[in-house]
């Protein structure tokens, strides 16, 4: 009896374990069958969509005024001895710059350069210019003429040296001791304040071989920069641009002045670019640019007004030219849309819809997935 029962637990496992195994036809297909697809969505927007092109450039003074050394300073060695500004220092009218062997150079507005020594007795449009400034700092040139350099221009050259805290070279070869100021003294520079753009030496180092300490910039900056092929076609003169600093953080705006119609060769790839220019909206914010390599976005179009907004991927267009999306509500039903595509850019495309319409909310379908 007792294996009977035995038989009929095995019996009954073996039938139960074959049984588990057992699939009807209709179920080894579902299960054979690919699981169904998840469609992968991206979210609709409703807003102003803007192309751009980034390049870089470079920010450059475009007719900036060279920084000469006194030439009063016999045969002392043109040392730097005493700095007054760093790059990016703005000169107003009556500062010094710098001393070259103790020797000041002195920044004042004039648009004829400082030629020659400018001593008792001289006439002419440089002293008409010195004495311009001198008047223009509160020193009264009276009783001299206006272009001729009499005692009361003298008198006034002395109490500007002195308030400068530097003495004034003396005429002693002429025994009358008439304070002079010796060529390159006195920087004329056309418009004052202005930045300086280019320093070309340090404290007591020596001026270089050419005599050009520095440059003080012209207020006339230009971005020179180089489009890759393909992009330049989207560039044209006046589009906005916006300008960034890597180093100081700084934005500026600026417009397209130019695009080149031929490429010419990049120096470091060998590749070919495009020669794109931009002006600065305001130069005078923009002088702190100067010398930088900067990033500069350029908007090369625009939706102008609000307008949905999808990936380009959720774009389907048939053989006959006719454009559909696939939108997934808030009910997460699928629905296919007819639309008209527009405007492209960073890999999204307006789109207006014909016979339905989006909502905030609703979803498109870019792709599937298992």
């Amino acid at each position: 009896m007792i294996f009977v029962c035995v038989g009929a637990v095995l019996l009954a496992v073996a039938t139960g374990f074959v049984g588990s195994r057992f699939a009807s036809p209709n179920q080894q297909a579902a299960e054979a069958k690919a699981p169904p697809l998840t469609p992968i969505t991206a979210p609709a927007t409703f807003g102003v969509l803007q192309a751009t092109v980034t390049i870089r450039a470079n920010a450059e003074d475009t007719d900036h005024t060279s920084i000469g050394v006194p030439d009063d300073i016999g045969s002392d060695l043109p040392v730097v001895t005493q700095l007054n500004v760093h790059h990016g220092s703005d000169v107003t009218t009556g500062s010094w710059i710098m001393a070259v062997a103790g020797r000041p150079i002195i920044a004042l507005t004039g648009s004829i350069p400082a030629y020659r020594d400018m001593s008792m007795g001289e006439t002419g449009v440089d002293i008409e210019e010195l004495q311009q400034n001198l008047h223009q700092l509160g020193y009264g040139t009276d009783p001299d003429a206006v272009g001729v350099f009499g005692r009361g221009t003298e008198d006034a050259v002395r109490l500007l040296y002195q308030k400068l805290d530097f003495t004034p070279a003396l005429e002693n070869a002429k025994q009358s001791n008439s304070a002079f100021v010796p060529r390159g003294e006195v920087l004329f520079v056309p418009s004052l304040p202005e930045q300086l753009v280019g320093l070309d030496v340090k404290l007591g180092g020596t001026v270089p071989s050419n005599g050009t300490v520095g440059q003080l910039g012209s207020g006339a900056i230009l971005i020179e920069g180089e489009a890759e092929p393909g992009t330049q076609t989207n560039i044209r003169p006046g589009q906005s641009a916006t300008i960034y600093s890597n180093i100081s953080n700084q934005t500026v705006t600026a417009s397209v002045a130019s695009v080149a119609s031929q490429p010419t060769t990049d120096a470091a790839s060998g590749a070919p670019t495009y020669a794109v220019t931009l002006k600065p909206t305001s130069p005078a914010n923009s002088r702190q640019l100067v010398g930088q390599n900067v990033q500069v976005t350029i908007k090369t179009a625009t939706s102008r007004t609000k307008t949905w907004i999808v990936p380009v991927a959720a774009i389907t267009t048939t053989a006959n030219g006719d454009s559909f999306i696939t939108v997934i509500g808030k009910s997460r039903r699928e629905v296919t849309m007819r639309v008209t595509p527009g405007l492209v850019a960073g890999g999204q495309e307006s789109v207006v819809p014909h016979d339905a319409q989006l909502k905030s909310g609703d979803e498109v379908v870019v792709g599937v997935k298992s």
